[in-house]
């Protein structure tokens, strides 16, 4: 936990030093508001259709290969990205990037979820949230002191750095989470069990160990279809995952709320740059009593009242009267997102089991990330009469569906 979590906090730090402002740079480089809304658009749609195959993949080779490998390549996606001199070379270099992100991201969940007992895993994820929200945090300041100094290029390929760094870090000292992972790597020799301890076991434990040839065997897998999404628990999980994705991608993490910020509200790029810094800040202060409230109320609360203040407070954005009321109202908003993060985590890792969890949450990914993916470019383009406000409108009433969804979410059954 302790490698995921710093050097998840250092991608973020390293990618948070230009994101708020992304949208003002897609408009440097000669995008209008609805080409950088279908920029965002693109960058969401590698979380649509990467997910589900990063998830297979995670089940037959392990979680480790799917959380190393993509980090090498992003940081190469972030090269690319500080030599784009126009919008669509940078919209491809971010969405390669994406795309790692996306393959990452089953194996970011089973591995947490498969490295600690299901009584803490509420724990275990708000203790990653925390990390990343410090590094949600911390970018955007870093970033409005360089921004006057460094221009977007250089932001990117500091970016970039963090990430070779990362990779390196998650190849040394990462460990193996899955049962019986495929293929004859090294992390294969020496697995846990679910619901074990963090730590490190033994290779001669008798409750870990296994015979060699035992974990060369290819891992059978277990039955699967994508129709299972629509039917039972997974049918509610699965509107939730839609919900959460359109909501989020259509407000904090698209280009609408910058652009109502500068647009409307009058905004500077630094001050953008210090209000997208305040909400993780203020969740990372709150995380270690969120995963306790989560530990004891579960994730489908968390989930539920997450969302509901994110909505609520979205919309009284809207009416902030000066930019200290916006702060401290995005403040609330940030910290409410984190927390539906958590308990979002806690829920997927609750609905499924070790043997599926991988594929369940990818493709819970690739079609949360697709309903996201549309939902940007086409909120952009309905936003030209209206403005960016649509969107954080649409934005609070998915809050609300998801809030409501994720209430008839179901615990997986234990094996017989």
């Amino acid at each position: 936990m302790a490698v995921m979590s710093l050097s998840t906090a250092a991608n973020v730090t390293g990618q948070m030093l230009w994101y708020p402002v992304l949208a003002l740079f897609f408009r440097e480089l000669g995008a209008s508001d609805f080409q950088a809304s279908l920029a965002y658009g693109l960058i969401a749609a590698a979380n649509a259709f990467l997910q589900l195959p990063g998830g297979v993949l995670a089940d037959r080779f392990g979680r480790k290969r799917l959380i190393v490998w993509p980090t090498f390549v992003a940081a190469a996606a972030f090269v690319a990205a500080a030599l784009s001199r126009s919008w669509v070379p940078l919209a491809l270099a971010l969405f390669a990037q994406a795309a790692c992100s996306a393959i990452q991201a089953p194996s970011f969940v089973a591995l947490v979820a498969e490295s600690v007992p299901a009584d803490r895993r509420g724990e275990a994820f708000a203790y990653l949230e925390l990390w990343a929200s410090a590094g949600i945090g911390l970018g955007p300041i870093l970033g409005a002191l360089l921004l006057p100094y460094l221009p977007m290029a250089a932001l990117f390929g500091l970016t970039a750095a963090v990430f070779v760094a990362s990779a390196i870090a998650r190849q040394l000292w990462l460990r193996e989470s899955l049962s019986r992972p495929s293929g004859n790597g090294g992390d294969a020799a020496t697995p846990r069990p679910v619901g074990g301890p963090a730590q490190p076991r033994s290779v001669g434990d008798p409750a870990t160990s296994r015979p060699v040839g035992d974990l060369a065997t290819p891992r059978p897998a277990a039955g699967f279809r994508l129709s299972a999404l629509f039917r039972g628990r997974l049918a509610w999980l699965t509107v939730t995952a839609v919900a959460v994705s359109v909501a989020i991608n259509l407000t904090l993490y698209g280009p609408f709320l910058p652009l109502l910020a500068h647009d409307v509200l009058g905004f500077t790029g630094a001050q953008i740059d210090i209000l997208y810094a305040s909400g993780p800040l203020f969740a990372a202060v709150l995380g270690v009593a969120m995963g306790r409230f989560l530990a004891r109320k579960g994730g489908r609360l968390g989930v539920s009242l997450g969302l509901l203040l994110t909505g609520v407070s979205l919309v009284g954005f809207l009416a902030a009267p000066s930019f200290w009321v916006a702060l401290a109202v995005i403040a609330v908003t940030g910290a409410a997102v984190q927390f539906t993060f958590i308990g979002y985590d806690a829920l997927r890792a609750d609905a499924t089991d070790e043997e599926t969890r991988g594929r369940v949450v990818g493709a819970l990914g690739s079609l949360s990330g697709a309903a996201g993916a549309i939902a940007v470019p086409l909120v952009g383009k309905l936003a030209g009469g209206p403005g960016p406000s649509l969107a954080i409108y649409i934005g609070a009433a998915f809050c609300i569906l998801g809030a409501v969804a994720a209430q008839r979410v179901g615990r997986a059954e234990p094996p017989g």
